[in-house]
C-alpha cells in the first residue's frame, strides 16, 4: 500500500521546535518539515482564531459501557505549549533532546484541567530521570507542571498532556555537560477519546520492528521512540488500528502505543519489562488495583505467541486511550470482552478520583 504524505508522528513535537539554522540543500526539507505546523498554528493566533482555552470540549460522560464513535483514537494537533513555564512556540538550538534523544517524557490524561493519576506519572518520571543521572529536574519538572495547570482551571472535559524533560544545551558530543541545565517543554492538546466510553474493538496487525534489548533502559519513557515510530507507520501502512511488537526473541511485549494484557480464565497476563518495553502508569494501575477488583490474579509472565491466539480476551491499554479490547489477531476474533468491560468500568470509577 503507498503511503500518504509525510506527518510528523507526534502531535506536540512540531509546534516547540522552530528551525534557527539558516537551511543548506542538505537542511531544507527539515526546516520545511518543522515549520510548517508552527507557522499555521502562529497565523491562527495572530488572526484570533486561536482559542485561549482550547479545552473546553465536551464534559466527561457517565456511564463506561457505551460504544466509541468512529473518531475515537483520533488526536488533534497540538494547541498550547510552554517551555521552561512561559508560553511559547520555539525551542532554541542547541538541544540534547533534537540532537540525542537525551530526555525523558511523560503523557497525561487532563480531566477539567487537572492530571489523572498524576502520581503515578511522577513516580515513572522520576525513575527515568534517575536512570539517565539527572535527578535534579525532578522539580524543575514539578513547578513548571504548576504554571501550566494554573492556567487551565477553567478547563472542561478530556485533553492530553505531553511533558517533556530535556538535559537542555551542551558541547557537541554524545558526553553530557558536567553542570546540565534541564528544559521543561509542556503541550497541552484536544483529545478525541472519551476514555470513559468502551472503546470499539481493535484489529490489531503485525510489524517485523522488534524492540531493541537493553535492561539499563527498560521500562523508562525515554526520547528514543524510533521503534514506535516504525511499527505505527506498518500499521498505517497496513490498514489496521494497532500492530503486535516482539522482544528480540520473538515473544509478544506490547503494542506500539501501549501495554499488552491477556486473560486467561482468571488470571491477568500481561509481559515483563526486564529487557525492554514502558513500564506504562495504567498497567501498574491494573497490576495494583484493578485486576483485583474485578476478581483476577494479575502476574507479569514472559509470554508466547500461542498464549495470546488462546486468549479468552486481550486488550492494550495507554493513559489517552485507557483500555481497547482487541478484536481480531491474524485468523483470531473475539466478539466478547466480559472482562475487559469490567476492568474498564473499575477503571472509570478512578478516573473520578
Amino acid at each position: 500500500m503507498r503511503r500518504g504524505p509525510w506527518r510528523p508522528y507526534s502531535p506536540y513535537w512540531p509546534c516547540a521546535i522552530r528551525w534557527r539554522l539558516r537551511p543548506s540543500t542538505s537542511t531544507i526539507r527539515t526546516r520545511v518539515a518543522f515549520s510548517i505546523t508552527c507557522r499555521t498554528l502562529h497565523r491562527s493566533a495572530v488572526s484570533g482564531t486561536h482559542s485561549p482555552t482550547p479545552l473546553a470540549s465536551a464534559a466527561p460522560t457517565g456511564p463506561c459501557c457505551s460504544v466509541s464513535s468512529a473518531d475515537a483514537g483520533r488526536v488533534v494537533a497540538a494547541a498550547q505549549t510552554w517551555i521552561d513555564g512561559t508560553p511559547g512556540d520555539t525551542l532554541q538550538l542547541p538541544d540534547r533532546a533534537f540532537a540525542y534523544g537525551d530526555g525523558v517524557f511523560e503523557t497525561m490524561l487532563l480531566r477539567d484541567g487537572q492530571p489523572v493519576l498524576a502520581s503515578l506519572h511522577f513516580d515513572r518520571l522520576a525513575a527515568g530521570l534517575a536512570c539517565l543521572r539527572m535527578p535534579e529536574a525532578l522539580p524543575l519538572a514539578r513547578r513548571h507542571l504548576d504554571t501550566v495547570l494554573d492556567s487551565l482551571r477553567a478547563a472542561k472535559g478530556y485533553a492530553a498532556l505531553r511533558l517533556t524533560v530535556s538535559r537542555g544545551t551542551g558541547p557537541r558530543g554524545y558526553a553530557p555537560p558536567q553542570v546540565a541545565a534541564p528544559r521543561v517543554v509542556i503541550s497541552v492538546s484536544e483529545t478525541a477519546y472519551d476514555p470513559s466510553v468502551f472503546p470499539e474493538p481493535a484489529r490489531l496487525g503485525e510489524t517485523q520492528v522488534r524492540w531493541g534489548k537493553q535492561p539499563q533502559l527498560a521500562g523508562v519513557k525515554h526520547l528514543n521512540r524510533l521503534e514506535q515510530v516504525l511499527a505505527a507507520a506498518d500499521a498505517l501502512d497496513a490498514g489496521v488500528d494497532e500492530v503486535l511488537m516482539l522482544d528480540q526473541s520473538g515473544a509478544p511485549l506490547s503494542v506500539s502505543s501501549g501495554n499488552l494484557f491477556l486473560v486467561a480464565g482468571k488470571r491477568l497476563l500481561t509481559p515483563t519489562l526486564l529487557d525492554a518495553g514502558i513500564a506504562g502508569t495504567r498497567r501498574r494501575l491494573l497490576l495494583d488495583h484493578l485486576a483485583s477488583a474485578c476478581g483476577l490474579q494479575a502476574a507479569e509472565s514472559r509470554l508466547q505467541l500461542h498464549q495470546l491466539l488462546a486468549a479468552n480476551e486481550v486488550f492494550y491499554c495507554n493513559a489517552l486511550t485507557g483500555l481497547r479490547p482487541v478484536g481480531v489477531f491474524r485468523d483470531r476474533n473475539w466478539s466478547l470482552h466480559p472482562v475487559t468491560r469490567c476492568l474498564h468500568a473499575a477503571y472509570c470509577e478512578w478516573l473520578q478520583r
